[in-house]
């Protein structure tokens, strides 16, 4: 395996690569290590970021970036700085790693939630507050867990399965880490965990 740093947007996108290299690559990987991960905050957070690329190539580490594709555009706007910003990094944008695929993590997880109805009833509810503008994409990954999950694993807010720091993607009950859209992910980190 090559020396590789993950730069991420969140909490949430660490614990899911991390439970991903765990279960396909043989990889235990601490999403909590800075010295793996770095949280960017937002999209465009690795921007601020620039001296940490830098010294991480120089030191013969392969920066993995990994983002969300929710706008069109991301994708060249993204490569379009590591070449103004003259930054080194692999990039993958979630869902499939397509300019024109836009999506995010929770994206993903709606995708590979294995108990479908509860995801299908949640979608309606969307539809029906859909003319108020709100974003629920993440309250429907925490809603699906906080109905499937025994009462004991969340109510400890120090290992609540329900946040996105705590979840554990690689139980089959919940996840399906199998589903083909995560085939990209797959192949995109294989060259570097292999």
């Amino acid at each position: 395996m090559r020396e590789i740093h993950f730069y991420v947007e969140s909490k949430a996108d660490a614990k899911f690569i991390a439970n991903f290299c765990e279960e396909f690559f043989n990889q235990t990987l601490n999403p909590f290590d800075k010295n793996l991960f770095t949280e960017l905050g937002s999209w465009s957070g690795y921007k601020k970021d620039c001296p940490s690329f830098k010294r991480r190539s120089e030191a013969g580490v392969t920066n993995l970036l990994i983002l969300d594709n929710d706008v069109n555009g991301r994708m060249d706007e993204v490569l379009q700085d590591k070449q103004n910003l003259q930054i080194e990094f692999e990039l993958f944008l979630f869902p499939i790693n397509v300019a024109e695929t836009t999506g995010n993590l929770e994206t993903i997880l709606t995708e590979i939630a294995v108990v479908r109805k509860l995801i299908e009833c949640f979608q309606g509810y969307e539809n029906c507050v859909a003319e108020y503008g709100m974003s629920l994409e993440k309250a429907r990954i925490y809603s699906y867990l906080d109905t499937l999950l025994n009462p004991n694993f969340k109510n400890d807010s120090k290992n609540d399965l329900r946040k996105e720091e705590f979840r554990d993607y690689r139980n089959t009950a919940h996840w399906d880490l199998n589903h083909n859209i995560l085939d990209p992910l797959k192949d995109f980190l294989r060259s570097y965990l292999e």
